[in-house]
């Protein structure tokens, strides 16, 4: 390559130095010149080698037929901090279904992973379900079960994920707030209110399934949990034991035990 060469630019110690700092007093232009073109021929070099090197590699699609993620579909975790739970989830349908499981329609949940995790967590005391540990969410779901995608989050409502658990958290505070200083009597009223927070989320089925107001625990058809299931969620001491108590009765209909997985052990 023209130009290139060491000879031609000349470069001695002190031009190297210079190269270094260029502040030198050394410096002249026509040595930062001179190191100009040295620079630009360096990184031409380097492109055009990483670029031979990129086009002898074969593309490799894990999501082809026959392949890992094959049936693993893309999924959005919108601005919510739990591509952990998203990436454990994932990967423990991939096992399954390359190890001779062929429930495709059941993909695990990751807003449930997310939650069950996140309340059982031991190594520091969590406070939302944002931020983990991947190996750790992959041995939750193998000690919790995998609940079905359909049965969390699309079942309560199509918003977005941040939004969602914004809104779950809201009745949580509010209910906290006024249980403290209202009456058994009016923490009954605001429990009913909760069920329909969460039954307003469903699509469209509360108005069919009023009845369910009035029941102790969930029914099988019915998709949110009972009335009773609600107001002992909202009455668990922190947010997250509250997702865990609202989530579990949803996810306990499908939910798919895993045997199997390989779990990363603690050092």
């Amino acid at each position: 390559m023209p130009g290139c060469k060491s000879t031609q630019l000349d470069l001695t110690l002190d031009k190297v130095l210079i190269f270094i700092n260029p502040t030198s007093p050394q410096a002249d232009k026509k040595s930062m010149a001179r190191i100009s073109i040295l620079s630009i021929c360096i990184a031409l070099v380097i492109a055009l080698s990483d670029q031979a090197f990129a086009s002898s590699c074969k593309e490799l699609r894990l999501d082809a037929p026959n392949r890992s993620m094959s049936r693993i579909p893309v999924m959005d975790q919108d601005s919510k901090w739990i591509c952990y739970a998203y990436a454990a989830s994932q990967m423990v349908d991939a096992w399954r279904f390359s190890h001779g499981d062929t429930s495709y329609n059941h993909l695990t949940s990751p807003p449930a992973t997310a939650v069950f995790y996140a309340s059982q967590r031991t190594d520091f005391d969590a406070k939302d379900v944002d931020y983990g540990w991947q190996s750790d969410a992959v041995a939750s779901i193998v000690k919790n079960g995998s609940c079905d995608y359909k049965a969390i989050y699309k079942k309560f409502g199509q918003k977005g994920l941040s939004e969602y658990f914004g809104e779950l958290k809201k009745y949580f505070d509010e209910f906290q707030l006024k249980a403290y200083r209202q009456s058994i009597n009016a923490n009954k009223n605001i429990a009913a209110r909760a069920w329909n927070y969460v039954a307003d989320k469903v699509d469209n089925l509360q108005s069919a399934r009023a009845i369910q107001c009035s029941m102790r625990t969930a029914n099988s058809e019915t998709p949110v949990p009972g009335l009773f299931e609600i107001t002992d969620a909202l009455a668990q001491p922190t947010y997250l034991k509250y997702l865990e108590k609202l989530f579990k009765p949803v996810c306990q209909k499908n939910l798919k035990r895993i045997t199997g997985v390989p779990v990363a052990k603690k050092l």
